[in-house]
């Protein structure tokens, strides 16, 4: 129990999970002058998302998915990092890596757009003492969870990490990267 552990502070917070549809609100009650206790509630975030995407997650075949998620992004974190791609926190333990394009003379809203222009889809993000606006900022983050429900593995890492720095690095045109993406 959250409450026992818990009981005595008087915070708010609020997670949810967007591959899942659920959000968990922890809330205490004895901040609010309620109770002694904290309450945990677990919500759908939207309506358009069902409690049936929560029973898959216990399922055998998602964790199986989960794994190979984790795997992905390893794979490829490891393969930029040969190419010469500066990694914000040297790599990864979950299903996003973040680049630093400081050294590259690339902003990552340049990246961003080069990157979709090629078929890679990547969002820009700000990084860790950032001196660019969030607008326009110095690095990029890339997810693996879509690759991954796609059916790709660590080989294909190998395959999106060198079409990245061929994009990027080597400046390539976008319609030969395009063909093999």
């Amino acid at each position: 129990n959250l409450w026992l552990k818990y009981g005595h502070c008087g915070w708010n917070s609020h997670q949810s999970h967007k591959a899942l549809g659920v959000g968990l609100n922890l809330f205490s009650l004895k901040a609010l002058s309620m109770s002694s206790k904290s309450l945990v509630i677990l919500s759908l975030v939207s309506a358009k998302l069902s409690s049936v995407r929560v029973l898959e997650s216990f399922s055998p075949c998602f964790k199986k998915y989960s794994r190979q998620i984790v795997k992905n992004a390893k794979a490829l974190a490891r393969e930029l990092q040969k190419l010469g791609f500066d990694l914000v926190s040297n790599g990864t333990d979950n299903h996003l890596i973040l680049i630093d394009l400081g050294n590259l003379d690339i902003s990552g809203r340049e990246a961003q757009n080069k990157l979709e222009n090629a078929g890679i889809i990547v969002n820009r993000n700000t990084i860790p003492y950032e001196t660019r606006s969030s607008y326009d900022p110095s690095g990029i983050r890339l997810g693996t969870p879509a690759i991954t429900s796609r059916g790709m593995k660590e080989k294909e890492m190998e395959k999106i990490a060198e079409l990245i720095y061929r994009t990027l690095i080597k400046k390539e045109n976008k319609k030969i990267i395009l063909n093999e993406v």
